[in-house]
This record gives C-alpha cells, structure tokens and sequence, in this order.
C-alpha cells in the first residue's frame, strides 16, 4: 500500500501511478480469505485502496482537462490552458473528496482554475457573437478584452477570425469619420478666418457720406435761394420799407448799383458776395441768407 503514496503521510499519490498498479493489489486482496488475525483486516486494506482508487480517478479526471497533466505525485504546474472542448459539465463532473489533505487542496485550485477558463472562453464567444451583431467600437473593445483572458491557443485564434475582418471595418468607419470631422473643422476655420478679414476690410475702407446742404432753419422751413435773375431795383417795397440807396447816382440801367453800398431798411449792404464787381440786389439777397439764425 505504501507505495501508492509519495511519502508517509499518504496524501499526494505516488508519482506516474496508473490504475491498473492499483486494480492488480484490489484482486489480490480480494483473494485473501478472511482471517481475523491479519493486521490490517482485509476491510481495511480494501478501503485504503478504495481511497487511492478514488484520488487516482480524480486526479486523472483534471488532468483530463488540461492539454497537459497539471498534477503527478506533488509536482503541480499552474497556467496551464485547458483543451478547446472542455465545457461546464466536464468541469462540474470532477467529484472532490472530503479530505483535507495537500493533495485535496491541489486539486480543489485545479478544478477552479478550469472553471475560471471554461468561463472566460464562454464569454468570449458571447462577446464575439454580440460583436458580428452589432458592429461597434464598444462591443470590439468588450470582445478583445474578453479574448484576452482565454488562454487555449487553438480558441483563441479561431475567435480572432472572427474578430479581425470586423475590426477592420470599424477602424475604416473611425478613420472616415474623423477625417470627416477634421474637413469639417477646416472648412470652418476657414469661414471664419474669411468672415474676419472681410470685418477688417471693412472697418479699414475709406467711409464716404453724402449730406444734404442744409440753412440752419430748425423750424423746418427751406431757406432755398433761387438762381439770379436780372430784376430791376425796387425803390420800395409793399411792406412799406423802402430801398434807399446811399449813393442813388450810381444806379445804372439794369438796376444794379455801382459804388460801395446802399441801404435797405436801415440796414447797410456793402459786400460784393457774388464777385461780379458790384453790390446789388442778389448781394443784398446773399447777405440776408448768410446771417439767419
């Protein structure tokens, strides 16, 4: 019996053990007669070979589950991937034993450690699938992250497949948009820099008004001086004021006085405002005009 075991303390099985070692010594004892001297008692020694059948058939069971045997004698090797066609139920069929032994411990983190894989390769696939669903950056980044924690190579690669030509076409899709956003972005910059230079121009350019002539009469009458017309000299006038000229020798025949000045109303005009060499009535007219209010 003790060779079945690593060591004394009959936890970790010995080293490349097989079931038929084991199966070989069951016949045996079953071929023992029952003695009530023997020590162990043949119950005993059936059970003990029931205990190392039972942790070989486990043990065999995770190991079947990884590409290569993660657990012989006390040796255990971790991150080991599991094979592309282990499900749930393979896993969930492992029976552990009560014991709590090292070798009880070493399974148990075994049997999770593939569960955690059959789990992250189940998610993969859903994210792959939702992905050929909806082809968005979200779902591309919620599938390769998914993918990341698959650790079957052969799984792997074949959720890649599917992944890369959808990639693909997204990262098109991004690149045109962002190239459409940066066009866009110009364009504006453009119309802007444009609409500032014209503001410029238009601030810069010489600013022409044409304004009307106006009297200084608020009280919104025209002050508007007809053309000249040749009118003889008005010795007086219906209002009762007179023309006195104060040199009355110096009419001539056209009505126009020659000289320095005359007077009308009291009120002396001497200034030549038209320049055609003499004060007249068109003077008197003028002279009027330049000093209203």
């Amino acid at each position: 019996m003790n060779k079945f075991y690593e060591s004394n303390k009959k936890d970790f099985l010995a080293k490349d053990l097989k079931k038929e070692e084991v199966v070989k010594v069951e016949k045996q004892v079953d071929e023992i007669e029952v003695n009530a001297e023997l020590t162990p008692t043949k119950n005993e020694v059936k059970n003990a070979l029931k205990d190392v059948s039972t942790k070989l058939e486990v043990q065999t069971q995770i190991n079947n589950l990884y590409e290569k045997p993660v657990i012989n004698g006390s040796q255990v090797v971790k991150d080991v991937p599991i094979k592309a066609n282990v499900d749930k139920k393979q896993v969930e069929a492992v029976k552990l034993t009560r014991a709590n032994d090292a070798w009880t411990k070493a399974v148990t983190a075994l049997k999770t450690d593939s569960a955690t894989q059959v789990k992250n390769t189940d998610e993969a696939k859903q994210a792959v699938k939702a992905l050929e669903k909806d082809r968005t950056p979200e779902n591309l980044a919620k599938a390769q992250e998914a993918l990341n924690k698959v650790k079957n190579t052969t799984v792997k690669k074949d959720l890649n497949t599917k992944v890369e030509p959808v990639k693909k076409e997204i990262e098109t899709k991004v690149q045109e948009q962002q190239a459409k956003q940066q066009a866009d972005a110009q364009t504006q910059t453009q119309a802007q820099q444009q609409a500032s230079t014209q503001a410029q121009d238009t601030t810069s350019a010489p600013q022409t008004q044409s304004t009307p002539a106006t009297s200084g009469n608020t009280g919104g009458t025209s002050n508007y001086v007809a053309p000249r017309q040749s009118q003889p000299a008005q010795s007086s006038n219906n209002g009762g004021g007179s023309a006195t000229p104060s040199q009355p020798a110096n009419q001539n025949n056209s009505g126009e006085f020659e000289g320095e000045g005359f007077t009308v109303d009291g009120k002396y005009y001497n200034t030549d405002h038209d320049g055609n060499g003499s004060v007249d009535w068109w003077d008197e007219m003028l002279e009027d005009y330049f000093t209203i209010d």
